[in-house]
C-alpha cells in the first residue's frame, strides 16, 4: 500500500539527503508522481508485504470476563486500603456555607 509524502519526509525517513532523494527521483528507481505542482514519493517503498492473508487476526482488545477472572483470584490485602482511607477522613474537610 502506498504512502505519499513530500520528498524532504521521505528523506528524513529514510535517513538520506533531499539530494539523493531527488536523483532517485529523476532516475526513476523511486515511484512518485505529481499532483497540482507538488512532487511526492511512495515512502512504503521499503514497506513489508504481508503474505499472510488469513482471516485470523490478532485480539485487539482483552475481554472483560478474562480480567474479572484474574482479579477474582488477587489475594485481596485490606491494609494499605484501609490506612489511606483513614487518612482520606481526618484531612478531609467539610463544605464551606455560603451565606
Amino acid at each position: 500500500m502506498a504512502c505519499w509524502v513530500v520528498p524532504t519526509i521521505a528523506a528524513e525517513l529514510w535517513g538520506q539527503t533531499v539530494e539523493e532523494v531527488l536523483r532517485q527521483i529523476a532516475e526513476g528507481t523511486v515511484h512518485s508522481k505529481q499532483e497540482q505542482g507538488f512532487i511526492f514519493v511512495d515512502a512504503a517503498r521499503h514497506a513489508v508485504k504481508s503474505s499472510n492473508k488469513s482471516d485470523s487476526h490478532p485480539p485487539t482488545f482483552t475481554s472483560v470476563s478474562e480480567i474479572r477472572e484474574v482479579i477474582s483470584n488477587l489475594p485481596v490485602d485490606r491494609t494499605l486500603h484501609n490506612a489511606r482511607r483513614e487518612m482520606t477522613r481526618q484531612t478531609r474537610r467539610r463544605p464551606v456555607e455560603i451565606i
